[in-house]
């Protein structure tokens, strides 16, 4: 299974004028999927906040160097957390994609396409792939910021804790998630990577589940 999604090579080019992100946690999980090509897990681990500049560009330069291995933590509202998380695909080298995503407090998911197939075929024909790339993530993000993502009034006092690792990243007793986000008295969820089997390939994506709600205000 491809480990840490690709792009095409221009995007591979500006990868390594971006600066280092040294905020990212590699985890890497086994097994995973039960399927031909999903032997294992791995994903790059995030957190965003407001100290770290502005959303779009932080998201859309983590994206450009981690492709779909990316599961961002981007804080919450009222109604639940908000992640930023890349899919990849084995089958193809730039076909990795990029959803903002609200999970419930209660689990339920809605997720809305940042990486649409339009800006992907738009940043092929370019001059500029790469650069075509982020900037079509950033005007999308900002999109989504004026009618769905209220990214300035999120909340960012939660604890984003990973499962137990060594210091190459491997999950000593992996079950399934590489992320748990929870706030005292408040929320607890949870967030792993899932495979799903394609021939001999393993096409990746995220999931995310509840343990804890909200305690009811009295």
């Amino acid at each position: 299974m491809k480990t840490i999604g690709t792009l095409a090579a221009a995007a591979l080019a500006f990868t390594l004028a971006v600066s280092s992100d040294a905020s990212a946690e590699g985890l890497r999980g086994e097994p995973f999927g039960g399927g031909i090509g999903c032997g294992s897990a791995y994903a790059d681990i995030e957190r965003w906040t407001p100290a770290e500049g502005p959303a779009a560009a932080y998201i859309a330069d983590a994206f450009m160097q981690h492709g779909g291995s990316l599961w961002m933590a981007l804080g919450y509202d009222d109604t639940g957390f908000w992640s930023a998380e890349g899919y990849a695909a084995d089958a193809c080298d730039d076909c990795d994609q990029l959803d903002l995503v609200h999970t419930t407090f209660s689990g339920t998911r809605t997720s809305f396409s940042v990486l649409t197939s339009e800006l992907r075929d738009k940043s092929r024909s370019a001059d500029d792939p790469a650069a075509t790339l982020r900037a079509g993530i950033k005007q999308r993000l900002f999109s989504l910021a004026a009618k769905t993502w209220p990214v300035t009034k999120l909340s960012h006092d939660y604890k984003l804790e990973l499962p137990k690792h060594d210091a190459d990243g491997k999950i000593e007793k992996f079950t399934g998630w590489m992320a748990e986000v929870k706030k005292k008295d408040g929320f607890l969820l949870r967030f792993g990577p899932v495979g799903h089997p394609h021939m001999c390939w393993c096409d990746q994506s995220f999931t995310g589940y509840t343990l804890a709600k909200p305690k009811a205000s009295k």
